[in-house]
């Protein structure tokens, strides 16, 4: 597996953050281990449950899945390690407009750069097609 598959699954959740109506910028992309990636989704908004304004990111690593991080403080999405594009997007989207109860601390669902077969060809689904200008 190339970082190409990992950075082709960020642009993923990215595209789909955008068509649910999210301002995203892909920063942070790391071949780690353990591979990582952070979106910042602009300012808070009124009446989410955030300090008002406040600066909202996403990021994403392959043990841990997405957590939405606001200032010093992050919590899990509980989305598992690799959740689809658009499952993903969604529980981001629905976590920039209501800040999530669930506990900080996100469950490790794999060690990083796990010789995993099935996570690696989940990963590698996103890369594109040789010959390809994406």
């Amino acid at each position: 597996m190339t970082t190409a598959a990992h950075a082709a699954y960020i642009r993923a959740v990215a595209a789909d953050l955008v068509g649910h109506g999210i301002t995203v910028d892909i920063k942070d992309v790391s071949s780690g281990p353990p591979r990582s990636a952070t979106l910042t989704l602009g300012g808070a908004p009124a009446d989410s449950g955030y300090p008002a304004g406040a600066p909202l990111a996403a990021r994403w690593d392959e043990m841990r899945g997405w957590l939405i991080t606001w200032g010093d403080r992050e919590t899990s999405l509980r989305t598992n390690a690799l959740p689809d594009p658009e499952t993903a997007a969604k529980a981001i989207s629905d976590a920039v407009k209501k800040r999530p109860s669930f506990p900080a601390l996100a469950p490790t669902y794999r060690k990083p750069a796990a010789d995993d077969a099935e996570f690696a060809e989940r990963l590698a689904a996103h890369e594109p097609a040789a010959g390809s200008d994406a």
